[in-house]
């Protein structure tokens, strides 16, 4: 892994990655912010290429595109609008006569199939929040709200997540007891919401104390993901499917360094320290680091305070830590992620295989084995290892 200074700026002229929720990144170009709120458009790789209009700001929500990674569609007024990066030129999606204005409180992307967005629609005193269907047009799943919120999310298959002070709640139903960051996340053909648990008393999970929690939206169950210490805020970014997330880790007080981790949705596998110390220094809002990570999972971008100026940097993930996901339901998920015994290399793999071994020759210069068992996958790096893992296999 690899991390790289994208942008290089003066005292007082902060860039910073907006939110960690939303992708900053359509794995082609990227959205940083400039001073007063306004966005710069970058290559997915750091290089400046124009200032967006002013009334492309933070206020207006832009959200990337799924399926087309030149689009990002944002809000004006009462009204949603299309910007084409490669046209420099913006178009009119639909405009909500029936509101004032719209927004999308500020922490929601598009939904994982990129069809649809959160949003709510305000006229005088009545707020409604929808699901609008940015292909059809269509309005669906109309809430009139009678409380105050403070954000929305929405869920793989299209349902709204309401977070307030007393927690997130989705078709009425209460998740949570108290508010949190959170992050929509498929795992398995599931849907959850990763969600940090630090306010929650007294927690649900005791063995996960300001942790990163995966909620099932369906049942309502926990599942503790990775605690950080007390020292720490953070905020959680997630890739659609992946089945990880990226926590980025802030000291409010300045008495732990800034850290970047890589957290999994299998509660097996230990979190990942990316980065243990960023050089950040937290003074406000704009310096939390706010790490993004990329649809494709290849890139996280984040947010550096070196006590004078605030630039962002991009780390380049490791492709053969990420995990692999597979359709089929007789597999179970497939997780790259390394854990060393003895010289070699361990990883899950589908249940009741059969043993299989065979030669691979990742780097050019050390052969080894990787033999497949009914249980894991094993690369050896030594006959002694090979004949360590074929037991164990057998047994």
């Amino acid at each position: 892994m690899n991390d790289i200074q994208i942008t290089n700026t003066t005292a007082g002229q902060d860039i910073s990655v907006e939110y960690s929720s939303m992708r900053c990144s359509s794995d082609k170009w990227l959205l940083l912010v400039h001073p007063s709120g306004y966005f710069g458009l970058y290559t997915k790789d750091g290089t400046f290429i124009r200032l967006l209009e002013s009334e492309i700001d933070t206020s207006s929500r832009p959200r990337w595109s799924r399926k087309n990674r030149d689009l990002f569609s944002y809000k004006r007024l009462n009204s949603l609008w299309l910007y084409d990066a490669i046209a420099n030129a913006s178009k009119l999606i639909h405009m909500f006569t029936e509101y004032d204005s719209i927004d999308d409180g500020g922490e929601a992307d598009l939904s994982i199939d990129g069809e649809h967005r959160v949003l709510v629609g305000t006229k005088g005193n009545i707020q409604e929040v929808f699901v609008f269907d940015l292909i059809s047009g269509a309005k669906d799943q109309v809430q009139t709200q009678t409380e105050a919120f403070d954000g929305l999310k929405i869920t793989g298959s299209n349902r709204v997540i309401i977070s307030r002070g007393t927690g997130l709640s989705i078709d009425g139903r209460q998740l949570t007891s108290v508010n949190g960051h959170a992050c929509p996340i498929q795992f398995n053909g599931k849907d959850y919401i990763l969600w940090c648990n630090s306010n929650e008393d007294p927690v649900t999970l005791p063995d996960y104390q300001n942790a990163v929690v995966m909620i099932d939206v369906e049942t309502g169950d926990q599942i503790g993901l990775a605690s950080f210490p007390w020292a720490y805020e953070f905020h959680i970014s997630a890739c659609s499917k992946k089945g990880f997330c990226i926590v980025s880790c802030d000291a409010p007080k300045n008495d732990a360094p800034g850290q970047i981790w890589k957290v999994y949705c299998d509660p097996t596998i230990p979190k990942e320290c990316l980065i243990a110390d960023t050089k950040t220094t937290y003074r406000d809002y704009t310096s939390q680091l706010k790490a993004s990570v990329s649809e494709d999972g290849s890139r996280i971008y984040y947010t550096v305070d070196n006590g004078t100026t605030v630039n962002v940097f991009m780390l380049l993930l490791d492709a053969q830590t990420d995990p692999v996901q597979s359709t089929d339901p007789q597999w179970k998920p497939v997780t790259f992620v390394p854990q060393e015994i003895n010289r070699a290399w361990q990883f899950k793999v589908r249940p009741n295989m059969k043993l299989q071994m065979f030669d691979v020759n990742p780097d050019g210069l050390s052969p080894i084995k990787m033999i497949i068992g009914n249980r894991y996958l094993f690369v050896a790096t030594s006959e002694d290892d090979l004949e360590m893992f074929t037991d164990k296999d057998n047994k």
